[in-house]
């Protein structure tokens, strides 16, 4: 079992993990209320970090497990399924493909939204906003893809506009160098 080093709380459905850039993990209440006595440092290392440092941490659960989870056989297959295709993602993944696993996760959890076990609701709703952070960081990522593109199409014809006005200043500098030679033979 782990447990925050600072509260020495376990961490559960109501105590949620978060790690600071430096690798330790706390809870996040805790870690997220050291800033305010003016200390952004960690406990352990005592590494400065900001609050947008902070990463919450995601457990994962043993889905060999059926125990007082409620869930089917077949859920549980749907669940080992929908893990696997989400660690199958990488940087590389396309819009499309992050939207398709996105859009069965988000088929899955509705799927359970009938069962009455309190943990697995809990566990549910956390999954569900995860999700849509996901979703907003897919279209953020796909903004700035796109805003990428276009800078370096810009750069790319200013690039190729600075060529050809360094082509013509070169040009018209040998003319009047050349003009200039004349004009001393003469």
């Amino acid at each position: 079992m782990f447990v925050c080093s600072v509260c020495y709380e376990p961490f559960n459905y109501d105590v949620n993990p978060a790690s600071l850039p430096c690798g330790h993990v706390f809870c996040e209440g805790d870690i997220r209320r050291i800033p305010a006595y003016g200390s952004s440092q960690c406990p352990t290392c005592r590494k400065p970090f900001t609050p947008r440092d902070i990463r919450k941490v995601y457990m994962a659960c043993d889905l060999n497990s059926r125990s007082d989870h409620g869930l089917s056989a077949s859920q549980h297959q749907s669940a080992e399924i929908l893990a696997a295709q989400m660690r199958d993602l990488d940087i590389s993944a396309t819009d499309n493909e992050i939207a398709r696993v996105l859009g069965g996760a988000r088929a899955w959890s509705r799927s359970l939204e009938g069962i009455s076990d309190k943990k697995v609701k809990t566990s549910l709703a956390r999954f569900t906003l995860s999700l849509d952070l996901a979703n907003a960081r897919v279209l953020e990522t796909s903004y700035l893809r796109d805003q990428l593109k276009q800078a370096r199409s810009e750069q790319t014809r200013l690039n190729a506009k600075l060529q050809e006005e360094s082509r013509r200043f070169n040009a018209a500098l040998s003319e009047q160098v050349i003009q200039a030679a004349s004009a001393d033979d003469e």
